[in-house]
């Protein structure tokens, strides 16, 4: 079960990244595209580190194609998220996107055969539940939470390129797996904004060598939690991997707490205690939900 301690490692990056990237996004950067672009080069150094050191896993033709195709949905994973980020609730996009665990699992019996036992419904109920609990505000007015379609389409990307590289794991190593990803994202950036790459130079001009650093330094820590999912999933079902991994609100709800709370200059959400009691209550549910999953 080594896998779940590359899945709980792999939530705690993902949240210490989904903070970094809300204050990148609200105070640096203006263009979510922009660390999406740099994810890419980052990807493109991986790749190229990857073939120099240790060489690529034998593949055929029709499976490095499913490799890049996973990096064409990460690529718009990203998109989606970032255009997310810079416009919701840091805390209530985190929690939003636990409906990964229902869409992954539903993949993985459709197209990798995994079967559901009940107590797993049960469990998708919950988190269905909690993810809508978090989208509302207040409740006063049930309208949803800014940027949520957007995190919703960027969870439903994530599953299918979860999925796909799952099932590219049965034939190759997760070093492999993660680097065809890698290329598949920049190449994706390359074909579709490659007039956009010029925005790196102009945000480096706006914000200095700080606000490309912090970008850099958070697009790392998203691509080595990335990483370790990637470990975890080659070695455990993908349905359960991606429950483990919706411990991540957890992680974020406790990071938001104490920057809102010490350090508003850097995040500042909601504190009000209705505010907080549905945060925790979103989370209660969405966490029985995994054990259920699990």
């Amino acid at each position: 079960m080594s896998w779940i301690i590359f899945a709980i490692f792999a939530a705690f990056l993902g949240a210490v990244t989904n903070i970094i990237d809300k204050y990148i996004l609200t105070k640096v950067v203006r263009k979510p595209l922009v660390p999406v672009l740099i994810i890419g080069i980052l990807g493109l150094i991986y790749g190229i580190i990857i073939f120099l050191v240790r060489g690529f896993g034998n593949l055929t033709i029709s499976l490095i194609l499913i490799g890049l195709l996973s990096g064409i949905f990460y690529t718009l994973t990203y998109l989606f998220y970032f255009k997310a980020v810079k416009v919701g609730e840091i805390s209530r996009i985190a929690i939003a996107e636990r409906i990964k665990p229902l869409l992954v699992l539903l993949l993985a019996t459709l197209f990798l055969g995994e079967i559901l036992a009940a107590k797993n419904y049960l469990g998708i109920i919950l988190i269905f539940f909690g993810t809508v609990l978090i989208s509302f505000r207040k409740g006063k007015k049930l309208f949803l939470e800014k940027g949520m379609g957007y995190r919703l389409l960027s969870c439903i990307f994530f599953a299918v390129a979860a999925i796909l590289g799952k099932y590219l794991l049965n034939f190759t190593d997760y070093f492999t797996v993660f680097a065809y990803m890698q290329l598949g994202i920049f190449l994706t950036l390359l074909l579709v904004f490659n007039k956009k790459f010029s925005l790196i130079v102009e945000t480096a001009k706006e914000s200095g060598k700080k606000g490309i650093g912090m970008i850099v330094i958070s697009q790392i820590l998203g691509l080595l939690s990335v990483f370790l999912a990637v470990i975890a999933t080659s070695k455990g079902p993908v349905s359960i991997v991606s429950a483990f991994i919706s411990i991540q609100p957890l992680f974020v709800l406790f990071l938001v707490f104490i920057l809102s709370w010490f350090y508003p200059s850097i995040i500042k959400e909601e504190l009000s205690g209705k505010a907080w009691i549905i945060k925790f209550i979103s989370v209660v549910l969405i966490v029985m939900g995994v054990v259920l999953i699990s």
